[in-house]
This record gives structure tokens, C-alpha cells and sequence, in this order.
């Protein structure tokens, strides 16, 4: 809980530089935040690779799998 309420006050402080500094509306500001951090998706994105191959070839779910040319093997 603690976390949360000091992220608030670092958005909150974030929003207000950009209003004073940029006459920014909160809007304009809180859309610089938005979007997906490409180091921390790596993993969900190779997931659904090889989801969607073991979808498409019921066969490889006792062998082995190529995600982005790294191999997995699977139980």
C-alpha cells in the first residue's frame, strides 16, 4: 500500500512539472506514460510464440521448440 501511495505522489509531482513547465494539460502528460516496456514484454512475447506453436503443431509438445532462435524444450 505504501508503494502505491508513493507512485501517486511521483505521477502527481510528474503531472504538475509538466503543467507549469509545458502548460500541459493532465492529459497530455499522463499520455507520456502509457504504453508497454519493450525489456519487461520480451518474456509474454516469446510465450505466445511458442503457445501458438505448440497450437499450430500438436505434435512438438514432447520436443523441441524455436522461439526467436533460441530452443526450449518442452515436458
Amino acid at each position: 500500500m505504501m508503494l502505491n501511495q508513493s507512485l501517486n505522489l511521483l505521477l502527481a509531482e510528474f503531472v504538475f512539472t509538466c503543467r507549469d513547465l509545458l502548460g500541459w494539460q493532465e492529459e497530455q502528460a499522463s499520455e507520456m506514460l502509457i504504453g508497454l516496456s519493450e525489456t519487461s514484454s520480451v518474456p509474454s512475447r516469446a510465450m505466445v510464440g511458442l503457445a501458438g506453436q505448440v497450437r499450430e503443431n500438436p505434435i512438438n509438445k514432447g520436443g523441441w521448440i524455436f522461439v526467436d532462435n533460441q530452443r526450449y524444450r518442452l515436458p
